[in-house]
């Protein structure tokens, strides 16, 4: 066997007697609840495969519960993935083979983005969950019916951050939600809850933070009220982007597996781990391997051109235009196919609180502040436009936020 170690996992790589490969997955007790999330990436992983034929390993073998099964554990055993780890080839692929891929993994996500949940939470057999904490319906009423209903439910949420340090403890709602909103709410309950309890006054003198100064409980609390008020204008209007879906939660090429052929197409995708069914708006975003890192790209349905004057160009300077422009043209297809008929208005003015919500007191609470300020500045594009804005700064409090803005942005920049 082969060892590889990660952050939330030990994994095996085995070739057994007869031949055969095989993964066997131990999960490490900070990767999240105990039970909860083996059982809940079990389900998702069967559903996935079995229910929707995205292309995703075959569990073998599992135990959710360590104290009984033995090994003194949680696993999972699944078949071995075939093909290639797509973040071993990505640099060498031409074109053509990256269009393939982009184009098979589209493919694949519109097999979730045609089921349809009831409720938001993670995916369970029903036998893992008491009664009490399944959602009363699978799928959305009027939605597509990709059968099991008996076997499958939507219960508690699964992410380790509904779990981190003290959270585990706390007596709060972890799901099944009925509306994003409850949602939203959860995520300020849950900090409200720790902070008021388990946090202590600091200073982030750790080097690689980008905030630094005191943490002092009320500030965070009062700021966590203020998102509170905000949340019916974070809500887009649109019901198909309210729509519960899974989503792979970390789609990286470490966790991609190509054909080792010239067509090059998605023939595996690993690592489920902390996958749930949340609103549409909030799951999709452009995967790694395929976002443009050189800035940003135009939205639109228009293809990016070339520049005006690239015939004037030295070949050199024409060869790095080119990758440059590959690049934006593979966002921009993923983009157009996949994320286009979801898109809202203001995304990251919607979304960035939600984000930073809930990290307040490990991020510092600046781009928490930072994102109201947002909300305040473009109330009238919101949701609510018709109500008063509840938030409101002094100009003295804007000065010294983007004062902090400016030294945050320099100390990333800088790291």
């Amino acid at each position: 066997m082969e060892k590889k170690e990660g952050l939330f996992n030990k994994s095996f790589m085995v070739r057994l007697a007869n031949g055969a490969q095989v993964t066997a997955r131990i999960k490490n007790p900070i990767a999240g609840p105990d039970h909860l999330m083996t059982s809940s990436e079990v389900a998702t992983m069967d559903f996935a495969r079995n229910n929707l034929g995205v292309p995703v390993p075959k569990v073998l073998s599992w135990s959710s519960k360590a104290a009984t099964n033995g090994v003194g554990a949680e696993y999972i055993i699944m078949e071995t993935a075939p093909g290639v780890q797509l973040s071993s080839v990505w640099r060498t692929l031409d074109a053509r083979q990256k269009k393939n891929i982009v184009n098979s993994l589209v493919s694949i996500e519109q097999n979730f983005l045609n089921a349809k949940f009831d409720q938001y939470g993670s995916l369970y057999y029903k036998d893992d969950i008491p009664a009490s904490q399944r959602a009363p319906r699978l799928y959305a009423k009027g939605s597509r019916n990709f059968g099991s209903e008996d076997k499958f439910c939507i219960g508690p949420i699964a992410h380790r951050n509904f779990y981190e340090d003290e959270r585990a403890v706390l007596d709060i709602h972890r799901g099944p939600w009925s509306s994003p909103a409850e949602y939203l709410g959860s995520l300020a309950s849950r900090e409200e809850a720790w902070i008021s309890r388990y946090a202590k006054p600091n200073i982030h003198d750790d080097p690689f933070r980008s905030v630094s100064g005191p943490q002092v409980q009320e500030e965070h609390l009062h700021a966590l009220q203020q998102y509170r008020s905000i949340i019916p204008a974070l809500v887009p209007t649109s019901k198909k982007v309210l729509s519960s879906i899974l989503w792979h939660p970390d789609l990286n090429p470490g966790n991609v597996f190509v054909s080792d052929d010239a067509e090059c197409r998605i023939v595996s995708i690993i690592d489920w781990q902390g996958c749930w069914a949340g609103p549409a708006y909030l799951q999709m975003n452009t995967p790694s391997f395929v976002a443009y890192q050189g800035g940003e790209v135009q939205s639109g349905l228009e293809f990016p051109k070339l520049p005006e004057d690239y015939e004037n160009m030295s070949e050199p300077r024409q060869a790095v235009i080119r990758e440059d422009h590959k690049a934006k043209m593979l966002h921009k297809l993923y983009e157009i196919k996949q994320l286009f008929p979801y898109r809202i208005d203001h995304r990251e003015v919607r979304t960035m609180p939600v984000r930073a919500a809930g990290r307040t007191w490990k991020d510092g609470i600046l781009p928490l502040r930072l994102a109201l300020l947002d909300v305040f500045a473009q109330w009238p594009e919101l949701s609510c436009a018709d109500q008063p804005c509840p938030l409101r700064f002094t100009r003295d409090e804007v000065r010294e936020m983007k004062k902090q803005r400016d030294r945050y942005l320099d100390w990333h920049d800088f790291l």
